[in-house]
């Protein structure tokens, strides 16, 4: 996903003409405390150069998420994001703001960087409750499903439903992953297809098959992703002349995830972050038939990777191994902010030190050093608060700069990160996300 292991080096920086200034500071215990850094009058990383202003800043308390509250206002979709898929701290804390929206602010619908067709079909399905949501766990990456820090949301939503709270879980991401997928989609595509007497060709079915078994591993010939492209563009044809329903317009739009995701297949290994713009944009179509269509009444949350919540992508300083060619990347968070940017209020997570988990690896925990070892970077100056937890609502700062943060990742980068997030929580300490064992 998004996050990687890093994304690179931490940024080198120049600095010249340093003095101090005092950024103002308000507490959990609502006192004022100024804190002096060293900050550069001028700042100069590859052609970008600024004078450096000063900042105020807001905490926000644990259990206590009102400013959050107050930032987000009336925006119907809350973006949650997290700097690496192994930060266990990142798990906890999200639980705790999900619980918030849930229950103050009137949020209904949580959906997840996981399989959009699975998630959907599951959450139809007539189970018990506590079934149905272990069913849903089991469809998530793993690098979630399996995590002993995000089990408590799940069992949250679980008690939750049973109590009477109204709670639906989908997903966006276009990547066809889960084991119901890959276990029950071709029976559901041939139904789909007799039912609306769509001829078929037992070819398309066997490309289909290994392309829904092998994912990224599979390597149609050119003939096969002929026969793949058409029939798909067929049945989407005979779909949209058959009527609107809410099976047809669901139809529709994981038809052109499949195809979406098979583009992705199909690109091979494109230079540096732009291997995920197809999955982004396609996420980003996913999510906006979900915020338009199938809960245009209800409130949001969409759980993701900083990186694909985050917009303006081009307003962060990529070193070239991630990004070879300037302005080319695609992210979810720009797309859909383009279509429902008034509706949107996105929160980047980011800590101060501690560690994380390579869960591509299922290493152990990884240190987190760069941010507190990067002069001015913004986590070094909340970390220098002795709170364990703040909240910056970009949209209430004067911050007009280019700034430095770790917004993708553990290492900081110079970037606009207000014109790229709404809003970010910061961690003091983060702790490693560990993962039960397989049965």
């Amino acid at each position: 996903s998004g996050t990687g292991r890093g994304f690179g080096s931490a940024p080198q920086q120049k600095h010249t003409r340093c003095g101090q200034y005092i950024r103002t500071i308000m507490t959990t215990q609502k006192t004022i405390v100024t804190v002096v850094l060293i900050a550069c009058t001028n700042f100069v990383f590859g052609q970008t150069s600024y004078r450096d202003k000063e900042w105020t800043l807001e905490n926000v308390e644990l259990k206590n998420y009102d400013l959050i509250g107050k930032a987000i206002g009336d925006s119907r979709i809350v973006m949650l994001g997290e700097q690496d898929h192994g930060d266990g701290e990142t798990f906890k804390k999200k639980t705790d703001l999900i619980r918030y929206l849930v229950e103050t602010k009137g949020f209904s619908v949580i959906a997840f960087e996981s399989d959009f067709f699975a998630l959907n079909k599951v959450w139809e399905k007539n189970l018990p409750i506590e079934d149905k949501v272990n069913l849903v766990n089991s469809q998530l990456h793993g690098i979630w499903s399996r995590s002993n820090e995000f089990l408590p949301l799940m069992n949250y939503i679980s008690q939750s439903v049973q109590s009477g709270l109204e709670l639906t879980l989908t997903g966006f991401d276009s990547q066809h992953h889960s084991k119901y997928t890959k276990e029950t989609y071709i029976t559901y595509i041939k139904s789909l297809m007799q039912n609306n007497a769509i001829a078929f060709d037992e070819k398309f079915f066997e490309i289909l098959t290994r392309f829904i078994k092998q994912g990224f591993n599979y390597k149609p010939q050119t003939t096969e992703i002929e026969i793949f492209n058409t029939t798909i563009d067929n049945i989407v044809n005979k779909l949209s002349s058959s009527g609107e329903n809410s099976e047809t317009e669901f139809w529709l739009q994981e038809l052109r995830s499949l195809k979406g995701d098979f583009s992705e297949v199909l690109q091979g290994q494109s230079e540096g972050l732009s291997i995920m713009n197809k999955r982004d944009l396609q996420m980003a179509k996913n999510l906006e038939y979900l915020a338009k269509y199938k809960f245009r009444d209800k409130k949001i949350i969409v759980w993701a990777a900083n990186y694909h919540i985050a917009k303006n992508p081009g307003k962060v300083s990529w070193s070239k191994q991630w990004n070879p060619q300037k302005d080319s990347l695609i992210t979810m968070g720009d797309v859909v902010g383009q279509n429902l940017g008034k509706e949107i209020y996105s929160i980047a997570f980011i800590c101060g030190h501690g560690f994380y988990t390579n869960w591509a690896e299922n290493s152990e925990a990884i240190p987190i050093l760069a941010p507190l070892k990067t002069k001015n970077s913004l986590e070094k100056v909340l970390y220098e608060t002795n709170n364990n937890e703040c909240f910056i609502d970009f949209h209430s700062t004067n911050i007009s700069a280019p700034f430095l943060m770790a917004g993708h990742g553990h290492y900081p980068k110079l970037g606009q990160w207000d014109k790229v997030f709404d809003g970010v929580f910061f961690i003091r300490e983060m702790t490693p996300s560990t993962y039960k064992k397989d049965k």
